[in-house]
Formats: structure tokens, C-alpha cells, sequence
């Protein structure tokens, strides 16, 4: 199976969870806080990549309520609605601000949006937000509540630098985080940090090569349950 950044990173949370999640396959729960993200992010890539030229703040929201319409459910409600149509706006505005008097038809040119890559050597694979192999960019969306460079996050923007230097042959010179909710964030490429993620893909790879669950240990910690939730495999792990 190859792997992804999130699966790498739950691996590293918990090899039992990863067990359960990507080789016995146990069902997940939605979250709104997941319907959140997948919006918007699906609003940004349609957007980014539509072929009308239409760059407008009216087709933005269109298309954000068309995408709403279409994935909406019990778990959403209009205060859900409005963060995401808060955060396309803002990124909407903050796009027009970088275009720098540029026509948006013309800021796009050459930008890609969810570009699949993905890398046999290191058996991993990622869908970029959005990249622009010209101007050696990548940018990463991100809908959390907090701006913090988590760990996590790190080791995603490395397999993905990682894997545009696989695909374009060379390092990209700006990586970006940007926290819709809040701001963009540059973070430096560095072949340390490209490095340290060919590191960890390799050592996942060979970890998870066996299928039987005591390869999978327990990590016990916070992240099992909190005060108001737990993990998808709670009851898996503690109560059978």
C-alpha cells in the first residue's frame, strides 16, 4: 500500500491506529470539522482550475454554494457556511493583493491546483494544493482553528517538497502554509528538510511492510479520549 502524509502521521500517533485504519480498514467518523475542510478545499481547486476565466468574487460563491449544496449534511449547519465562505473570501482578497495589479486570469497562469504526485522510491504519495512549477511554488491550504506549525504539518510540506523535486527536478523555491483562517506562513526549503522526510517515508515503509497487529503497538496518550471525545478505535483497543 503506498503512503500518504496523513497516513505516515497516524502511523507515528499511533501504529494501532494506523492498523485499524489502513489494513483492517474499521469505519470512521464524519466530522464537521472534516466537511469543513473538504469544502473548502474543493471550492479553492475548482476555482483555481476552471476554464472560463471568470476570476470573479460571484463565481467564487457560486461555486461555493453549489459545492455546499452537494456535500452538506446533518453534521453542517449556516454557522459552518459562513466560516467557510469567511475563509474563500479572505483568501480571495489576499489573492487580489498578490496579483499586485495583475488580472486574476493572468496570476493563475501556470498555477495547478490538487496536483497528485507521488513517488515509487519512497512509496508515498500527495495531492498539492496548489503548485507552480515556474515560480518553484507550493502552497498548502489549512481550515484549523490555531496557526501553529504543528509537527505534523512539517513532515507534510516535507514529503511534499519532497515529491516536487522527484517530479520537476529541482527543490521549489517558496513553500507556503496558509491558514485560511488566519494568515499565509513561508516556510524555508532546506535539503535537511527534504532529507529528514526521506528518512521517516523509508522508515514507515518498512514498518508497515507486515499485516499482523502485533506489529502495531498501542501508544497510549491523550489523543485515546478527552473530555469530549475519543479516538475512532476506542472501544477497539480498550474494551475488546
Amino acid at each position: 500500500m503506498m503512503l500518504s502524509p496523513t497516513s505516515i502521521n497516524t502511523y507515528l500517533q499511533c501504529p494501532r491506529k494506523y492498523y485499524y485504519k489502513y489494513i483492517k480498514r474499521l469505519p470512521t467518523k464524519e466530522s464537521a470539522c472534516m466537511i469543513v475542510g473538504s469544502i473548502t478545499h474543493e471550492v479553492l481547486a475548482e476555482f483555481v482550475s476552471q476554464e472560463s476565466g471568470d476570476y470573479s468574487r460571484e463565481r467564487l460563491l457560486k461555486i461555493l454554494d453549489e459545492t455546499w449544496k452537494k456535500n452538506k449534511n446533518n453534521l453542517v449547519d449556516k454557522k459552518h457556511y459562513k466560516e467557510i465562505r469567511d475563509m474563500v473570501e479572505k483568501w480571495f482578497k489576499n489573492t487580489v493583493k498578490k496579483a499586485n495589479g495583475k488580472s486574476l486570469c493572468e496570476y493563475f497562469q501556470g498555477k495547478k491546483a490538487e496536483i497528485k504526485l507521488n513517488s515509487n522510491e519512497y512509496n508515498v504519495r500527495g495531492i498539492l494544493d496548489l503548485v507552480d512549477e515556474k515560480d518553484e511554488l507550493i502552497v498548502e491550504y489549512k481550515t484549523s482553528s490555531r496557526d501553529s506549525l504543528k509537527r505534523e504539518y512539517k513532515l507534510q510540506l516535507g514529503i511534499y517538497t519532497l515529491l516536487f523535486l522527484e517530479k520537476f527536478k529541482q527543490l521549489p523555491k517558496k513553500l507556503f502554509i496558509n491558514f485560511l483562517r488566519h494568515e499565509e506562513k513561508a516556510v524555508p526549503v532546506t535539503r535537511e528538510f527534504v532529507n529528514e522526510a526521506k528518512r521517516i517515508c523509508k522508515l514507515i515503509k518498512l514498518k508497515t511492510l507486515k499485516r499482523d497487529i502485533k506489529y502495531y503497538p498501542k501508544k497510549v496518550c491523550p489523543l485515546c479520549k478527552w473530555s469530549n471525545g475519543q479516538c475512532d478505535f476506542y472501544e477497539e483497543c480498550f474494551e475488546n
